[in-house]
């Protein structure tokens, strides 16, 4: 995150929320203990800390409720844009060499993306954030 400071954009996807998990084993146990501890939200943390030529692009993997849980993400966590992907959705994301995405702006834009090799995807997204910051 120090980084941020010296870059005029940030991607990351957003964590699984709420908790990280934290093993232990006590020393001459078998048995192992999983307790789950709370984690930092990174991308709001960079979001209260953007300055205004600065963008900050969001990531997320939804199976309900996209749109909604979309901007909710936007303003919450302080983005420019995020990228979406319906995992609901068969033959694209994780598995697949290509996905279809729907790239929602802070401004309220909303821009729903073919089905596209990851390559390919990756190009359109990078252009997209790149309008991103003229669009504010």
């Amino acid at each position: 995150m120090q980084n941020l400071a010296i870059k005029n954009s940030y991607y990351q996807q957003l964590p699984y929320p709420g908790a990280t998990p934290a093993v232990t084993k006590k020393q001459g146990r078998k048995d192992w203990k999983l307790t789950l501890v709370p984690t930092r939200d990174i991308l709001a943390t960079l979001g209260k800390r953007k300055k205004k030529k600065q963008i900050l692009v969001g990531f997320a993997a939804e199976t309900d409720r996209v749109t909604k849980n979309a901007r909710e993400k936007l303003q919450t966590k302080g983005l420019d844009l995020i990228v979406v992907n319906n995992i609901s959705k068969k033959g694209i994301g994780f598995g697949s060499s290509h996905n279809q995405v729907t790239v929602f702006f802070a401004n309220g834009e909303k821009k729903t993306l073919p089905r596209l090799t990851k390559e390919r995807l990756a190009d359109r997204l990078l252009s997209l954030s790149l309008k991103g910051i003229t669009r504010r």
